[in-house]
């Protein structure tokens, strides 16, 4: 049998490829009642809200200047296989990286949005980039926050370094700010909540860097069905501490888009599942979390053309925050 002529096949690479590229702008985005598994067996815990205890209304109080460190560890893990046009291609990596996020808040007044600048360096890493990797100089940025102190992910905006090194960075910190750091964690409602309450996720975490994404898509051509999200927030704890209150919070969440995909003259199917599990606890007093862990697990499938590309990606996180001022 005549394997395709490239020619053929770039059309085919080139909607898989863009694909692709929505599975991590969704991924870097996201991070139910129903406990059903998607297609790749990915599934949402449903705990059922049993509130009790007082109320603590999170607030969110920093001063011009307050300057904050956060250590974080991050674990990542991917597994691609593309099938079609030849011999199956697998690719396989892993990597660990210790890096550092220095955050300092510039608080203008009432009348304009509180913004941060964040500085990134790396301390330890592994595999064959880690010398690179540490020889690195930081990565700046500034980040744009809600009313509530709320970090807006779609705004991160990165300088220093190449343009593929900012992507890496964005892609190793994007979850983050939708985690906690950065800002009042998008999990908590702008109301005091209770020790055993659940609220879905829907209306509280749906990322602008979702809908985002989905435009960015629909700029190259890209047409995909619409991505739907699911899950639960819920207070593990609250917790009196020499600090003041603090909140545990524990979120289960996911993004999934099934169906066909087109670009141009070209169809395919694209099946995609993007799951964010982690904890944050949270000072009562400034709003922002003291300590963080997440996971996210990413898998997608994309056929077009007699071509299939799968992919699997597992990013963890965990971390702490202290103030440096």
């Amino acid at each position: 049998m005549s394997r395709p002529s490239p020619r053929l096949l770039r059309p085919v690479r080139r909607l898989a490829a863009n694909a692709l590229l929505l599975a991590l702008l969704l991924g870097l985005a996201a991070c139910g009642d129903d406990p059903a598994p998607t297609p790749h067996g990915l599934k949402v815990s449903s705990p059922v809200s049993k509130p009790h205890g007082d109320p603590v209304d999170v607030g969110f109080q920093v001063s011009n200047g307050d300057a904050f460190l956060g250590t974080f560890t991050y674990r990542t893990r991917l597994w691609q296989r593309s099938v079609g046009g030849g011999e199956p291609d697998v690719k396989e990596r892993s990597a660990t990286v210790v890096f550092e996020l220095e955050q300092t808040f510039s608080v203008p007044g009432a009348d304009r949005l509180p913004r941060s600048s964040l500085r990134m360096r790396f301390t330890e890493a592994d595999g064959p980039m880690a010398a690179e990797t540490l020889a690195r100089p930081p990565v700046t940025g500034t980040l744009e926050h809600e009313a509530s102190g709320r970090a807006v992910t779609s705004t991160l905006r990165l300088g220093g370094g190449t343009q593929a090194q900012q992507a890496e960075v964005t892609s190793m910190i994007g979850g983050l700010p939708l985690a906690g750091f950065g800002g009042s964690p998008s999990w908590l409602p702008d109301r005091p909540v209770r020790a055993g309450e659940v609220w879905p996720v829907e209306g509280f975490i749906r990322p602008r860097g979702m809908d985002q994404a989905i435009g960015q898509a629909r700029q190259i051509g890209l047409q995909t069905p619409q991505p739907t999200l699911d899950g639960t927030i819920r207070v593990v704890a609250i917790h009196d501490t020499p600090e003041g209150k603090q909140v545990e919070l524990e979120i289960d969440a996911r993004i999934e888009i099934e169906g066909e995909i087109r670009q141009g003259r070209e169809r395919g199917q694209m099946s995609f599942a993007h799951r964010v599990e982690g904890t944050a606890l949270v000072s009562a007093q400034t709003g922002l979390p003291i300590r963080l862990s997440t996971k996210e697990t990413q898998r997608n499938n994309v056929r077009a053309g007699g071509k299939q590309i799968e992919r699997r990606l597992t990013n963890e996180y965990e971390g702490t925050i202290r103030s440096t001022r």
